[in-house]
């Protein structure tokens, strides 16, 4: 993925949740649910204010200044200390040239991005579940989004990692 979607796309994920909040925020009644059992059912409201109504999409902005993060120094430890980077056939990776380990990673560059995007929208859809919530048009959040999106980060994972080790080898072969 070239860099300028990846980093349009980590744009988006970092703004999708508040522009959701904000969006139903605006018509959000005075109590709102802030917390939900394993059900869905909410077991703690809030209101009046939407303090903690925002302070979910902070949440989110959080996790996704730590996936730029992880992606920004990522090509640092990959030059300089290898070591400290958890990939499948680490060994090789290892001993590969600190330029064939950087271009190794980029699948790992796909999957935090795509991370990011499925975080995104889980947060809008908990708000967008949470308005309904608190408007009456629902009783309980439904469970599925999150298993689906939480579903969909498991399988990128394992995607990045096959792509990643395969990446490894292929660069270790390279260098016999």
């Amino acid at each position: 993925m070239p860099p300028w979607i990846r980093w349009s796309l980590h744009t988006v994920a970092l703004t999708l949740p508040w522009i959701v909040a904000i969006w139903l925020g605006a018509s959000l009644p005075d109590r709102y649910p802030v917390h939900f059992d394993g059900a869905g059912t909410p077991d703690r409201w809030a209101g009046p204010g939407h303090g903690e109504w925002y302070m979910l999409a902070g949440i989110s902005s959080f996790v996704q200044f730590v996936l730029i993060g992880v992606m920004a120094l990522t090509p640092f430890f990959a030059v300089r200390a290898p070591d400290y980077i958890n990939v499948p056939a680490k060994a090789s990776f290892v001993k590969l040239q600190p330029a064939a380990r950087v271009r190794c990673l980029a699948p790992m560059f796909d999957l935090l991005t795509m991370i990011a995007l499925f975080i995104s929208l889980l947060f809008a859809r908990i708000f967008h579940g949470t308005w309904q919530v608190a408007t009456g048009e629902r009783t309980t959040l439904a469970p599925w989004d999150v298993i689906v999106l939480v579903t969909l980060i498991l399988a990128a994972t394992a995607w990045q990692s096959i792509v990643t080790r395969r990446r490894i080898l292929t660069e270790a072969a390279r260098q016999l």
